[in-house]
């Protein structure tokens, strides 16, 4: 059963909504609310589908967040840090912090109470384009876990360690060149449980909450950092945006420990 967006947001509740393009009702005219700098940037697409992926992920995103601000679609108001993190500058009684992500036939966005928060989605089918040069890519750890994985499991290990990085860059808005830090990432247990290394001197890795989700056709893989307090418990909360069917479209790949997901086929009422 459909629902409407729960606009009530705990201090240490992450939401995260997902959305497949070709589940939203859309045509590319249908645009009228987003601003002219996105209608320019989708204009620089150079295909009709990498637009209508762009624009259906930012008519999401300004949908998720009037519910919990209380401003109209076409009204909200966003600026960019120096880094080229977005931020809304709405007046609002809490402060509501955003991010978002968007690849092939996939749109996602994370909202939280915290400002350092990030969300990364990649299209697992293209690992080929990566795999002979991962250490491009990622920290040679994470290489020699690849390394020794069958065949099979590597193109799932790969975008799981390649989104963790991205979704902890995007949280620190601090650019890309946070990239070539170092920091890594470890997967151990049964549970898949995700530990984070990083000096001292970039930030404080017992403060971050991860999670990683793929979707259940293993077409995408998607993660979530936050900076929060170390003793807190954050609690993840996926919704499906126009899921077409009554089956969770996501699974838990690997989360920290101090982390708590709540993931129930929950599908949101959301006009796209």
């Amino acid at each position: 059963m459909k629902q409407k967006i729960n606009k009530k947001l705990d201090k240490d509740e992450i939401h995260i909504y997902i959305l497949r393009i070709s589940d939203a009702n859309f045509s590319l005219t249908n645009n009228k609310i987003l601003n002219k700098k996105e209608l320019s940037r989708a204009n620089k697409f150079a295909f009709d589908k990498d637009k209508k992926t762009y624009i259906v992920a930012h008519i999401l995103l300004r949908t998720v967040l009037s519910q919990y601000l209380s401003v109209q679609l076409s009204k909200l108001c966003f600026k960019n840090n120096k880094y080229g993190k977005p931020e809304q500058t709405n007046f609002s009684k809490e402060e509501i912090y955003f991010n978002i992500s968007h690849t092939q036939n996939f749109a996602c966005c994370a909202v939280s109470h915290h400002p350092m928060i990030g969300i990364d989605v990649e299209c697992i089918n293209n690992y080929d384009l990566y795999s002979k040069d991962t250490g491009n890519y990622l920290n040679k750890k994470e290489v020699q876990d690849i390394d020794i994985m069958q065949a099979s499991g590597r193109p799932v290990r790969f975008f799981t360690y390649w989104t963790l990085r991205e979704s902890f860059v995007k949280a620190m808005g601090e650019g890309l060149s946070l990239l070539s830090k170092p920091l890594y990432f470890s997967l151990g247990g049964d549970n898949q449980s995700i530990t984070f290394f990083s000096e001292a001197s970039l930030t404080d890795a017992k403060n971050w909450k991860f999670i990683v989700l793929k979707t259940v056709d293993n077409f995408y893989a998607i993660s979530v950092a936050v900076k929060s307090s170390e003793k807190s418990r954050t609690i993840f909360s996926v919704y499906n945006v126009k899921k077409s069917s009554e089956t969770n479209d996501v699974v838990c790949l690997a989360k920290t420990d101090n982390s708590s997901l709540i993931l129930d086929g929950k599908d949101v009422n959301i006009n796209i």
